[in-house]
């Protein structure tokens, strides 16, 4: 039976919440993981055939095609000739959500091919490679194009009772955007459990299952995540940014930072002050 796992997606750069990649399968080695979260990620083929597999769906994508993994879609993907390439882009779902394009309610057509989308990942991939001044600016604006394009016209209606999953897993969800916009607020796994309407034990064997975190882990690291953010804001101290993040101990927080990130929180405060990317 396949392994499921939530992807934590943490951006070095707060205000570039892009991933970009080039993977490489191969037919003769498949993990067999299924893999979920909140961002909308997508995958232009270039070389070869592979499956995209969602929510049980399995879709075949060659060269030249486009495959949507929507937003906190189970997914995996496999080759089906002997190898296959494609590049991959994760768009974060507040920065989609900024710019008016809510992503979780909406869903894609699960394989495109168009020259347009060809284009746009062509000019990303160059901008990533070259990292000339301002690409950030300029792979944020190629793929908002592109996610525009998408909207406007790969858009399909989502089914009233999808099969995204199990109960299990809609639990885990509540509760991971629960957490998501209650951070800095006390916390704790019996309100969490209370809201959900699921026993708290139960829950949190499920919790940890799904995520590969206990609660309080995931907890943290939302909370060191954003902490994070500020300091690399250079517009608050450590202190300040345990405290607006839900840390009411200095201590435990630079400990959960350092277990976190591997580095002490002061090592971040204001590095990108100043900075051109």
């Amino acid at each position: 039976m396949p392994t499921t796992v939530y992807e934590n997606h943490l951006h070095p750069d707060p205000g570039f919440p892009i991933i970009f990649h080039w993977n490489v399968r191969q037919r003769a080695l498949r993990d067999d993981i299924l893999h979920w979260h909140e961002g909308l990620e997508l995958l232009y083929f270039t070389e070869g055939e592979g499956t995209v597999v969602c929510n049980a769906e399995q879709q075949l994508v060659r060269a030249g095609q486009m495959a949507a993994v929507n937003s906190d879609m189970l997914h995996e993907i496999f080759a089906v000739s002997e190898e296959c390439r494609y590049s991959c882009l994760i768009l974060d779902k507040a920065l989609c959500d900024g710019f008016g394009l809510p992503i979780s309610r909406t869903i894609f057509r699960p394989v495109a091919e168009d020259g347009r989308i060809a284009v746009l990942f062509e000019r990303i991939a160059r901008e990533m490679e070259e990292k000339h001044a301002y690409y950030k600016a300029a792979v944020k604006a190629a793929a908002m194009e592109l996610l525009l394009l998408l909207f406007r016209e790969y858009t399909v209606e989502a089914e009233a009772d999808s099969a995204a999953g199990s109960r299990r897993l809609e639990w885990v969800k509540e509760a991971l955007a629960y957490i998501r916009t209650h951070y800095w607020e006390e916390l704790s796994i019996d309100g969490i459990c209370g809201r959900i309407g699921v026993s708290k034990y139960y829950f949190c064997r499920v919790f940890r299952e799904i995520t590969g975190r206990t609660v309080v882990e995931h907890i943290n690291f939302v909370r060191c995540s954003m902490a994070r953010r500020m300091l690399l804001s250079g517009r608050y101290n450590v202190s300040e940014s345990a405290e607006q993040c839900g840390f009411r101990n200095l201590s435990y927080f630079t400990r959960t930072y350092k277990r976190q990130f591997g580095e002490l929180p002061s090592a971040k405060q204001g590095l990108n002050q100043g900075r051109r990317e």
